[in-house]
């Protein structure tokens, strides 16, 4: 039966690719809408603007995590990824109590090998892109080994996401590019297949060989998404998949001259911007639907600035200083879009001797998440703790 539901997935793949037409999702008529961020007009926030309240997940040291590398979870559990040192797939529950580890590592039949996305799909799958493979496993969490679905007709992939009931893949071209989206419905038939204009895609490659993560962004409880490539100034909003605005990202001062940026690592944007301290637009978005938070970089730092949806202004952030939990402060959205991208939560991994130091150096009593953490008798060789910030469900924010 296995090997049955295995090849008439496949089938499935290989008949919508070919049925589908591709379709350019760029007209030379769509007006290019600007977001200008003055680098000399900072503000900071109280993190209570934006959140109601943090959960304090301590992961318990039953089984070592090397590192937290995606977190991805629901109601009753945590899914954990390590995919840089065990290559492992851990269940917590949100008391950090150890569950189970999920499917096998390995290239056989229903394992993943440098996995790269996971997705829950219900209570009991996930499903897994086994990068080096180029598969996905689609995995019972009670079970050892998956199902296989190959991908030779599709891969590489840079990014997969399942929202909406739908799947959609991000693959790249012969020069790393990830050019195309591709959006399946849950049987995996094709139901469009988006071309990419290079104008919206990186011209540095360079960094390539170490992977690219979340292109694709999901919209805050809508059916859509934003795109937005690694090394572009620019990220596409996408309604019912289909594109609705462009926006190109500009600094009042010293941006990176994109033009510039080259296939050689010597003339790459990050290059460039350490030693000219330039100033340029990543790739990480925090998606609220009265806000967004926009990632970009200056010089070797990383920062984040807002961009208000109803008035359509950008400032960027000095601080978001952390008066909920008192520790750490919040300055840039990087760590938490690459940890997860599932909506409504802003997401922080705390290692245990980091925890230690903070808690040694803050005096500040009285505060019930401080309290919380000291209760919980942290060792400097115990696994990290997560902090998962959850937004408010409507932020009015006052600007100057």
């Amino acid at each position: 039966m296995k090997s049955i539901f295995r090849y008439s997935f496949l089938f499935l793949i290989v008949i919508g690719l070919f049925s589908c037409n591709s379709e350019q999702e760029y007209r030379f008529d769509t007006e290019e809408k600007e977001i200008l961020i003055d680098l000399d007009q900072p503000i900071t926030f109280d993190a209570s603007q934006f959140f109601d309240t943090c959960f304090i997940v301590p992961l318990d040291d039953r089984e070592l995590i090397g590192e937290v590398s995606e977190v991805y979870f629901d109601q009753e559990k945590l899914i954990i990824t390590d995919r840089k040192i065990t290559q492992r797939i851990f269940q917590f529950d949100w008391k950090g109590n150890l569950l189970r580890l999920i499917g096998t590592e390995g290239e056989g039949p229903g394992e993943y090998k440098f996995q790269r996305d996971v997705q829950l799909l219900s209570d009991d799958e996930i499903i897994i892109y086994s990068n080096a493979t180029n598969k996905l496993v689609f995995q019972n969490i009670f079970e050892k080994k998956g199902r296989d679905l190959k991908l030779d007709t599709l891969g590489p992939l840079t990014d997969f996401k399942w929202f909406n009931s739908k799947y959609h893949l991000t693959r790249e071209n012969s020069s790393y590019q990830s050019n195309q989206i591709i959006i399946l419905d849950s049987s995996f038939k094709v139901l469009k297949q988006i071309d990419l204009n290079e104008k919206f895609l990186s011209q540095d490659q360079s960094k390539y060989g170490m992977g690219k993560d979340h292109l694709i962004f999901p919209k805050w409880k809508k059916e859509g998404f934003y795109f937005s490539d690694t090394e572009n100034p620019y990220f596409l909003d996408f309604d019912n998949d289909q594109l609705k605005d462009i926006y190109r990202v500009r600094f009042s001062e010293r941006e990176v001259d994109y033009s510039r940026i080259s296939t050689g690592s010597e003339l790459g944007k990050l290059n460039m911007a350490k030693e000219f301290n330039l100033v340029y637009f990543s790739n990480n978005l925090q998606v609220h639907s009265d806000f967004m938070f926009l990632g970009f970089g200056e010089g070797i730092y990383s920062k984040m600035a807002i961009w208000d949806k109803k008035s359509k202004i950008a400032y960027p952030i000095k601080n978001i200083e952390n008066d909920l939990t008192i520790i750490p402060g919040i300055n840039s959205i990087g760590i938490s879009v690459e940890l997860s991208s599932q909506l409504g939560y802003h997401l922080f991994v705390i290692d245990a001797p980091m925890l230690l130091d903070m808690l040694e150096e803050v005096k500040t009593k009285d505060n019930f998440y401080l309290e919380r953490l000291r209760a919980l008798n942290i060792q400097s060789d115990d696994n990290p703790v997560l902090l998962f910030f959850r937004f408010k469900e409507r932020v009015e924010l006052d600007f100057p």
